[in-house]
């Protein structure tokens, strides 16, 4: 068992097991490291969920943040090949999160880089990526999601 930093304080998980602290954890505060996570992992496109109106859509914009609130960064999810978002919950209709997830902060989703999300990553959770990596294979288990095949020898 180890601890999870999350928006909430630290959860105990066990690495490796997606169970109800692991999936809130990930939801909440550490959502741009499991995103980043689940593209090195499958190569799936990341969005970021930002406030309505709310994007800075440049890298020079997120590096001169010192909140991830500056610019009202929700959550970070990955893009199915169908159009649904993926987050440690699940698959998910992009547009039903949209309007369902955080109604009291109507949010857009966007494009996202691997640079623009670990910039945001730095100010939300300092947890290790192995800790993170680990609850990727039983989540594409749980839901059939084929991670991409390693490209090493």
């Amino acid at each position: 068992m180890t601890m999870l930093s999350t928006a909430l304080g630290p959860l105990p998980v066990t690495p490796g097991l997606l169970d109800m602290n692991a999936e809130v954890g990930l939801r909440s505060g550490a959502c741009i490291d499991f995103a980043l996570a689940l593209n090195r992992a499958t190569g799936l496109p990341m969005v970021a969920a930002f406030e309505h109106g709310l994007w800075a859509d440049t890298d020079a914009g997120i590096a001169a943040m010192t909140h991830q609130h500056d610019i009202g960064f929700v959550h970070a999810l990955v893009l199915l090949p169908d159009g649904r978002v993926l987050d440690s919950s699940g698959p998910s209709d992009a547009w039903a999160y949209r309007s369902e997830w955080r109604a009291d902060r109507p949010h857009d989703l966007h494009s996202a880089s691997g640079a623009q999300l670990e910039r945001l990553g730095t100010l939300c959770s300092d947890n290790p990526a192995g800790l993170i990596d680990s609850f990727v294979p039983p989540l594409l288990a749980r839901h059939h999601i084929t991670a991409r095949a390693s490209t090493h020898a």
